[in-house]
Formats: structure tokens, sequence, C-alpha cells
């Protein structure tokens, strides 16, 4: 069973969306503040690692990660 979920990509910068998925999930929904570049950032840990910048993927993520916001169920889903 899930407590919580993390959302990344194009549609985790929709409002409307994320609150849509948590009040029909009933979940908490976490959104990394890189949300639609999260593949970028986990490729620019994989180069660190590479380059010795980082020791590894929980090292690189630990220094280089961003705020998040959360979006909670029960929330009025509203267009922008």
């Amino acid at each position: 069973r899930a407590d919580r979920l993390a959302m990344v990509g194009g549609p985790s910068e929709s409002p409307v969306w994320t609150q849509i998925l948590a009040d029909e999930l009933g979940l908490e929904i976490v959104l990394p503040e890189a949300g639609a570049y999260a593949g970028a950032l986990g490729a620019a840990i994989l180069a660190g690692i590479g380059r010795g910048v980082f020791t590894d993927e929980a090292s690189g993520f630990k220094r280089i990660r961003s705020g998040s916001r959360i979006v909670k169920p029960g929330g009025r889903a509203t267009a922008a």
C-alpha cells in the first residue's frame, strides 16, 4: 500500500491534473521542483558520477536536490 506518490514529467506541471489524481487516489502527491526535467536531472547526476563529482546516485541527488510541492487530497481543482 502506498502512502504518497511522487510525480514527474509534463503532466506534473498541471495543477488541475495533479489535484484530480490526489483526490481520486486519496493520496498526497509530491511534485519535485525539477518535475518536467527529472530525466535531465538524472542524466546530470549520472554524468557527475562518471566525472567523479558524486560518489553515487544518492549523494548526487542530495547535493542538487531542490524543493518540492505537495498536493493533498480533498483540495479543490480549479483551472488557473
